[in-house]
């Protein structure tokens, strides 16, 4: 598919020394390499204290979401999701956090809105219970899923609303006791392809058929077939956390050479 297959997955942890409004990030080269799709894992705690002190870095329509939330630890996750993601981008930009300009497509889907002279940046945000991933991208659309693999699922009328019956009767065929992974890991390649295209899952096209990929962790293979009009985008599974599945999805006009992993754990 002409990408070329090097790869390499390299850990940093970086762990913050005070509430997550402080947090630093060491970035080498300050902007990734356009050949290069950041990976942020992020361990959200269960509690923060003075949660209510870290809202001064978000912006007009941050706050308006952030106090839509009805439910505490919902309130708190966005509160540090968007915190945390404000750092990195700030790190990236060389930019103070606050000042970095986030908007949404129509769809919803945050972007970057890049001032004058900076870097067209793309990212992307999954996150479940207390886990979450941000992918970055420099130049190209990216999209990610993180699911829980215990999660029940009403599998028949997910596969029913959103997937093509080629794709049902290929996890239908397979034994029952395999059926779960499966479809999880048709899943979460579908919801990355779709916060890639930025439609997210109420947009664009339905019924979409996602062949039974071989397993690759870190390593990426196109999602659909060569002679499709989708045919310019890539997926590969992420090295997660056990009891996690992750997909990422980019066009492949990045020609990504690497995924490189960095580890966020936000303190109580």
């Amino acid at each position: 598919m002409g990408v070329h297959r090097f790869f390499y997955n390299e850990i940093d942890e970086i762990h913050s020394k005070g509430p997550a409004l402080n947090l630093k990030y060491s970035i080498e080269q300050g902007i990734l390499p356009k050949s290069e799709l950041h990976i942020w894992h992020i361990e959200l705690p269960d509690q923060v204290q003075n949660i209510k002190q870290q809202t001064q870095l978000l912006d007009r329509v941050e706050k308006l979401r952030l106090n839509k939330f009805s439910h505490p630890f919902m309130r708190q996750n966005y509160l540090l999701i968007r915190i945390t993601l404000r750092n990195i981008l700030g790190e990236y930009l060389k930019s103070p956090p606050a000042q970095v300009n986030i908007n949404t497509n129509p769809y919803n889907k945050p972007q970057l809105c890049p001032l004058k002279g900076q870097a067209n940046l793309q990212f992307n945000i999954s996150h479940c219970a207390n886990s979450a991933v941000i992918a970055f991208a420099l130049d190209a659309s990216v999209g990610v899923d993180l699911e829980l693999c215990n999660k029940k699922r009403n599998i028949k009328a997910l596969l029913s609303r959103y997937f093509s019956p080629q794709t049902t009767e290929e996890i239908d065929a397979l034994p029952q006791a395999e059926r779960h992974e499966a479809f999880l890991r048709v899943w979460t390649k579908f919801e990355a392809y779709k916060k890639a295209v930025g439609t997210g899952l109420r947009g664009g096209d339905q019924a979409i058929y996602i062949p039974q990929l071989p397993p690759s962790v870190d390593q990426f293979q196109l999602l659909f077939p060569d002679d499709t009009p989708r045919n310019h985008w890539l997926v590969s599974e992420v090295n997660s956390e056990p009891g996690t599945l992750i997909s990422v999805v980019v066009d492949k006009r990045l020609k990504p050479r690497a995924i490189k992993h960095f580890s966020v754990k936000i303190p109580a």
